[in-house]
């Protein structure tokens, strides 16, 4: 079975480098069947999400395709911007 677990961990391995060709197929795959499943639309929106991070960071996508990671910070949660008091 799938669904966006599986999705996250195939984005995952993609970003760490380690995405297979077989991975991306998967990971296409995926994305396509889950496409406009379930009422909440959450999925869809995950998907949109993913697919627009793979669409604008194309260029750095195309390096961590090739085994290859950046040197861009990696974080685990997204850092908040300081607000004044």
């Amino acid at each position: 079975m799938f669904g966006l677990a599986s999705v996250s961990e195939l984005a995952d391995d993609l970003s760490a480098g380690w995405l297979s060709v077989a991975g991306r197929r998967r990971l296409t795959k995926f994305m396509a069947e889950i496409s406009g499943r379930g009422a909440c639309r959450h999925p869809d929106g995950a998907l949109r999400m993913l697919t627009s991070a793979l669409e604008v960071f194309a260029p750095d996508v195309a390096h961590h395709r090739r085994g290859r990671t950046c040197d861009a910070p990696a974080f685990d949660v997204m850092p908040l911007p300081e607000v004044a008091a």
